[in-house]
């Protein structure tokens, strides 16, 4: 009650606070919104403050029942979509259509064959493989598995990069390394910092990209080399700040990483070798077929002379992978997998933060908040574009991501024609990403590798993640500020 009380507190003084002219910068907002929604009425009037303070109210409870109770965000997210039903402020048909069914789609399909992999002992081979090739360092090991993340969110997207890395990780316990929670941290946030590097890494990039008409070119010319400078970044703060536990995860690592312990964890899992061969070569189909997903789009939308949609077919490839089980998996083995592999409580909990974000758009709340931002920025364009920046970040740590970049694009546009220049659609893209690795909901990823990590009773709290990611961030959009000002010349 308590909770509620402060969050309908807060969400009444913002929104009675922030009132958004037609004119200017404010009818570019109330432009994108009413195209948006196909709504005519007044952003300020009391039946959309009414709303808007309903829809703010929800949000904000269930981030603060996250804060205090992870079990308990369930119980918050369903009673609060069932409100915006209930009262109706949203469309049932917008709150519908306003989950991204393809990322659900692909998140169930990705974790059945997770599972799958890990029954079939794939991730414990290559994770004894990667240990024979360090020499049982743990920090190097640390690097290497960070830029694998880093990469495969760059060339794949973060919800295939995170779900594998995660579950890789998870791997180490057996292995003698108690406390995977750090790693787990740090994991994500060189996903979330490899996502920046080209469009598909991100849903932001994705939107930006076509909204902007943002080509790749410009991706590697603009995100890929501050997404690598923060790549660096990152591991280089990391072995600085969290060194007593490298020092203890190596020794705890070395003592189990000998010859024989070795050879005696390949000979549980290499038997019989055939389906250890088999689920690598399904994991390598995977993969491949992911990352050569636009080529097949394309392909297909030749041979059949009808729109393909890359992200769609995305969607439905582990389902194209997971057909071919019944080499290695019988029926029953196969239905487990999809009972136990998938988190599906964290799944519905997707679908509540699509609708309530969503609800956050549709009733013009992400708008005053990106006026509220461009209020400040003025018109000055360094000044312009450090706001939105430092803005975009702060609000994507707690509020949905994308439906701020969203709520900011308009804003970006409306300077864009005033300046004729792009950078504040890169600085959205900077601080949008960036800004997601402040806490466990800031991005898609940060939510997958938290519910991954409880399914396996391993538990992040809020108050380790804040720990581990406060300093590294701001540093890391300190560097962007930094980039923004020398590289994209905004003086």
């Amino acid at each position: 009650m308590l909770a509620a009380l402060i969050s309908l507190v807060v969400s009444t003084i913002v929104i009675a606070g922030i009132r958004v002219p037609v004119i200017g910068v404010g009818y570019e907002l109330y432009s994108a919104w009413r195209n948006e929604t196909g709504l005519q009425v007044d952003l300020n009037s009391s039946a959309v403050l009414y709303r808007q303070v309903v829809a703010l109210t929800l949000f904000l409870l269930v981030i603060s029942f996250t804060v205090i109770s992870p079990k308990y965000r369930y119980y918050m997210a369903f009673l609060s979509i069932a409100v915006l039903a209930i009262t109706a402020i949203v469309p049932h048909s917008e709150l519908v259509k306003s989950v991204d069914w393809r990322l659900i789609l692909f998140l169930a399909g990705s974790m059945t064959l997770a599972y799958i992999f890990r029954s079939l002992h794939v991730f414990e081979f290559m994770l004894v493989e990667l240990i024979r090739f360090t020499g049982g360092s743990f920090r190097l090991l640390v690097l290497i598995l960070m830029f694998i993340a880093w990469f495969l969110a760059l060339v794949l997207d973060e919800a295939t990069s995170i779900v594998y890395v995660v579950m890789f990780v998870l791997e180490l316990v057996k292995l003698g390394v108690r406390d995977v929670k750090p790693l787990i941290i740090l994991s994500v946030l060189a996903t979330n910092t490899g996502s920046m590097a080209l469009p598909v890494g991100n849903p932001i990039g994705i939107y930006l990209a076509f909204t902007a008409k943002l080509p790749v070119s410009e991706f590697l010319t603009k995100a890929l080399p501050l997404s690598a400078i923060l790549l660096l970044l990152l591991v280089g703060l990391s072995l600085v700040l969290f060194k007593k536990y490298f020092d203890r995860c190596d020794a705890e690592l070395s003592a189990r990483a000998t010859g024989v312990f070795v050879a005696h964890m390949k000979s549980k899992f290499v038997l019989p070798p055939r389906k250890l061969y088999i689920g690598i070569l399904y994991m390598i189909v995977f993969l491949v077929l992911v990352a050569s997903v636009d080529w097949l789009a394309r392909s297909l939308s030749t041979l059949v002379e009808s729109e393909v949609d890359a992200h769609t077919l995305l969607a439905f490839i582990p389902y194209l992978v997971i057909a071919l089980t019944p080499i290695t998996y019988d029926p029953e083995e196969l239905e487990r997998a999809i009972l136990r592999g998938v988190e599906w409580p964290s799944l519905l909990f997707f679908v509540a933060l699509f609708m309530l974000g969503d609800a956050l758009k549709y009733t013009g709340v992400a708008y005053k908040l990106a006026y509220a931002v461009s209020q400040l920025a003025g018109c000055v364009v360094a000044r312009t574009a450090i706001t939105l920046l430092v803005f975009s970040a702060l609000l994507s740590a707690f509020l949905d991501n994308l439906s701020i970049i969203v709520a900011l694009t308009p804003v970006a546009k409306a300077y864009l024609t005033i300046t004729g220049i792009d950078v504040f659609y890169w600085t959205l893209l900077y601080g949008g990403v960036v800004g997601g690795n402040f806490t466990p909901v800031g991005s898609t990823a940060n939510i997958v590798a938290w519910s991954l990590a409880e399914r396996r009773r391993v538990k992040v709290s809020w108050g380790l993640w804040l720990k581990m990611s406060l300093v590294i961030t701001v540093v890391q959009l300190l560097v962007a500020l930094i980039f923004v000002i020398l590289v994209l010349r905004v003086i």
